[in-house]
C-alpha cells in the first residue's frame, strides 16, 4: 500500500513530510510489546578536513536512501599555488556494550570498514588509510592489546578463548555482568583518510559512498523528533498497523555541518532524497532549503548553501494487513 504520495510532499517549506537529509545513519528509539527498548545507533557525516581559506567547495551533490549515501563534490583552488592537505572521513563510534545488549544498525559487521566507505577522485578510487583506537571509559587506548590477542576490535559477537578472557578482564576491556553475561566495553571509533592536493587555478572531483545501515524500529505519528504534521498523522492513520498502532519505519541520520570548513558557502548544494519503497518521510525543515518532488525523489536545491544543522530523517513503510 503506497498512501497518498502527494500528502507526503505537502509541507515544502516549514515542516516537510518527505524531507530532507546529509549524511547518515540509523537512529534509536522505543519499541513497544517483547521488542527492546533502546537500539544502537550510527551517525555519519561528510569529509572533514583543517579549516582551509584557500579551497572553495564549488558544488556538492548529496544523494540519500536508507541504503546508500554516496555524496559528489567538485572543489576548486582559485590560488596560484597546489595545496595539500589531509582530508578524513571519521566512522561512528562503536559502543561494544551498547551493541551487546541492543539491536544496531552496523551494515558490515566485524569489518574495520563496518559502513563499505569508499571513495574516487577524479573518477579513480584511491586507497585510504586507517586511524584506529579501542578506547575504554577512563581514557585508555587498548586497540594494540586488543589486536595482539587476537580479538576483533569492531564487533561485541564474539567467543574468547580462556587466556583471551583472562587477559581482557585484567585490562578492564570485558566486564562479567553475571548469568553468563561477558561483555566487552570499549569504543571503536576510525576514521580514514588521505593526502589530497588541489592543483592550483583547476577543479577537483570527490565522490565518496557509504551505507547508512538503518536499523529497522517501529514507530508511532506522533514522535516529535521528526516533526511530524497532521497531513503525516492522517496518511499513517490510514495505514495497516503492525501492532499496537506502530508501523515499520528507518532513520537515517547525516552530518552536514562539516560542510562549512571550506573557505565560504557551498556555491551550489543539491540534496535528494529517494523514498526507496517508503509510504511516509518525515524530518524538520532546514534553513535555505525548499524541496520539489520528482518522481519518487525529493530535490532541494540552493545557491551559496552555509550548512548550519544537521540532517535526521524518517522513513515509514506500510504494515500488515
Amino acid at each position: 500500500m503506497r498512501g497518498n504520495f502527494v500528502n507526503q510532499y505537502s509541507r515544502i517549506g516549514s515542516h516537510l513530510l518527505l524531507p530532507l537529509l546529509i549524511a547518515a545513519v540509523c537512529t534509536s528509539a522505543p519499541t513497544p510489546g517483547a521488542a527492546n527498548d533502546t537500539s544502537a545507533s550510527l551517525n555519519a557525516g561528510g569529509l572533514v578536513f583543517e579549516k582551509s581559506a584557500a579551497i572553495l567547495m564549488k558544488s556538492e551533490v548529496l544523494s540519500i536512501s536508507p541504503g546508500a549515501v554516496e555524496v559528489d563534490y567538485v572543489f576548486a583552488n582559485p590560488t596560484a599555488a597546489d595545496v595539500t592537505t589531509v582530508l578524513a572521513f571519521p566512522l561512528p563510534e562503536l559502543k561494544l556494550a551498547d551493541m551487546a545488549h541492543s539491536p544496531s544498525s552496523v551494515p558490515f559487521r566485524g569489518k574495520q570498514n563496518y559502513l563499505g566507505f569508499k571513495t574516487w577522485v577524479n573518477g579513480k578510487e584511491i586507497a585510504l588509510k586507517s586511524d584506529v583506537h579501542a578506547v575504554l571509559e577512563d581514557g585508555r587506548d587498548i586497540a594494540g592489546d586488543l589486536q595482539k590477542l587476537g580479538v576483533n576490535i569492531f564487533t561485541e559477537q564474539q567467543k574468547y578463548a580462556p587466556e583471551q578472557q583472562a587477559e581482557l578482564l585484567k585490562l578492564g576491556a570485558l566486564v562479567d555482568g553475571g548469568y553468563n553475561d561477558i561483555f566487552p566495553v570499549w569504543v571503536a571509533k576510525t576514521s580514514f583518510y588521505w593526502t589530497q592536493t588541489f592543483p592550483a587555478g583547476k577543479e577537483l572531483r570527490i565522490k565518496h559512498r557509504y551505507s547508512p545501515g538503518p536499523l529497522e524500529r517501529l514507530v508511532r505519528a506522533d514522535e516529535e523528533e521528526w516533526c511530524t504534521d497532521a497531513a503525516f498523522k492522517a496518511t499513517f492513520a490510514g495505514l495497516p498497523k503492525r501492532e499496537a498502532g506502530y508501523l515499520p519505519g528507518k532513520a537515517v541520520r547525516y552530518v552536514l555541518s562539516t560542510g562549512a570548513n571550506w573557505a565560504g558557502p557551498i556555491g551550489a548544494f543539491t540534496l535528494k532524497v529517494d523514498k526507496a519503497g517508503a509510504v511516509l518521510v518525515s524530518t524538520c525543515p532546514l534553513e535555505g532549503l525548499t524541496f520539489k518532488r520528482e518522481g519518487e525523489t525529493l530535490v532541494a536545491r540552493a545557491k551559496d548553501f552555509a550548512p548550519k544543522a544537521d540532517l535526521n530523517i524518517l522513513f515509514v513503510s506500510a504494515g500488515r494487513k
